[in-house]
């Protein structure tokens, strides 16, 4: 179990070396509907908790701390059946990856997980508790599911899980997309020009 850690750590930090930090809120949508869509395809159970505003230590038990630039390389390595805690969840903290293999509280709410395994019960539990967004792949199936306060939903599509992440960080971070919402379009085409300029002199 050591030498698995060990290894991992490897990896993260060859990640962290190769890789900037997204830009906020669109970035991290791009990574997580990615990685949750890779997930289903390959029937590989996850769940991948968004921290809101609430503290959520504790909710928590057990697990691995961790400072991790938030990848899709990262996460599907953390979710690997060979890798130390696939079975718990991965925490987020903005663009960065705090915590992996953790317990999350169950839901007993039957009438909401029918006939949902363990994985929905954790997120639903956590989504009632907290105001964090929890992503739940079902390796049994195949499907992508969101709880957010106490709801758990069923994505039809990629593009429903963007709207819905899309949204989640609309009201964790407000202040951020409005001063992201006030820019022209001329300040938003300098600075894609800006950004452009910056990649080619790299």
């Amino acid at each position: 179990f050591q030498e698995d850690l060990r290894r991992l750590f490897e990896r993260i930090a060859i990640w962290g070396l190769r890789r900037q930090a997204p830009r906020h809120g669109e970035d991290e949508v791009d990574i997580l509907v990615s990685c949750a869509a890779r997930l289903a395809q390959q029937r590989t159970g996850a769940i991948i908790v968004m921290s809101g505003r609430e503290p959520l230590d504790r909710h928590l038990e057990g697990g691995t701390t961790l400072q991790g630039q938030l990848s899709e390389a990262l996460l599907l390595s953390l979710f690997e059946t060979s890798s130390p805690g696939h079975d718990g969840a991965v925490i987020l903290r903005g663009s960065e990856v705090v915590r992996f293999g953790a317990q999350l509280p169950l839901s007993n709410d039957w009438d909401r997980l029918g006939r949902a395994g363990t994985r929905h019960a954790a997120s639903l539990g956590l989504a009632e508790r907290t105001d964090a967004f929890c992503i739940v792949v079902s390796e049994e199936r195949g499907l992508i599911s969101t709880a957010e306060q106490g709801e758990l939903t069923v994505m039809s599509s990629p593009e429903a899980l963007a709207s819905s992440l899309r949204g989640f960080i609309a009201r964790r971070d407000p202040a951020e997309v409005r001063r992201r919402s006030r820019l022209s379009p001329r300040r938003v085409a300098q600075r894609t020009a800006e950004g452009a300029i910056a990649v080619i002199i790299a």
